[in-house]
């Protein structure tokens, strides 16, 4: 019992892989976001999104001033917070491998996404892994190509259908990992 405690209490030292991952990929939407908000309006064409607001529902979610507040400064910050714990996270598992891989995060991420792309092209790793991949990146390309579109980039609608592919693409994929 005293082992799976030390495990345990490891383990929240380091975070996993996939919570790594997650966590660069949502810092990177936060930041497009932002940068978004700032440029061209983020919550509708010409209306920029005050964040908290938005978040906490207890004032105006959107303005036409373009004029940076503290809701711009704090929304960035986390995004930018939450990608670099994230890719500090996978420079470090990656770090933690084994002296015969001469793998740098660099050679790990193209790989990772060469990887993602031919499941994409190829049944080579077998149907589920095409179907996630697949699934993920519908969800991504309907998000990007509704926002562009519309200009809405925080719409809770389009959210909840990109969330419901990209939820389905991971858990198939976590489901066919777990299997090997």
């Amino acid at each position: 019992m005293k082992g799976d405690a030390i495990e345990w209490k490891s383990s929240l030292k380091g975070p996993s892989m996939p919570l790594s991952v997650s966590a660069v990929a949502i810092g990177s939407w936060g930041i497009i976001l932002s940068i978004v908000n700032l440029s061209i309006g983020a919550y509708s064409p010409g209306r920029k999104a005050l964040w908290s607001g938005f978040i906490l529902k207890s004032r105006d979610s959107n303005t036409i001033s373009s004029d940076m507040v503290i809701d711009d400064f704090i929304f960035l910050g986390l995004a930018v917070s939450l990608f670099i714990i994230g890719f500090l996270s996978i420079k470090k598992s990656v770090a933690k491998r084994p002296k015969g891989d001469d793998e740098d995060i660099s050679i790990f991420v193209q790989g990772k996404i060469k990887s993602f792309f031919n499941n994409l092209t190829t049944l080579e790793k077998g149907i589920l892994k095409f179907t996630s991949s697949w699934l993920i990146t519908i969800g991504i390309i309907f998000y990007l190509v509704w926002s562009i579109n519309y200009n809405t980039w925080i719409d809770p609608g389009v959210y909840s259908v990109m969330i419901t592919f990209i939820s389905f693409g991971i858990g198939i994929f976590i489901l066919d990992s777990s299997k090997n």
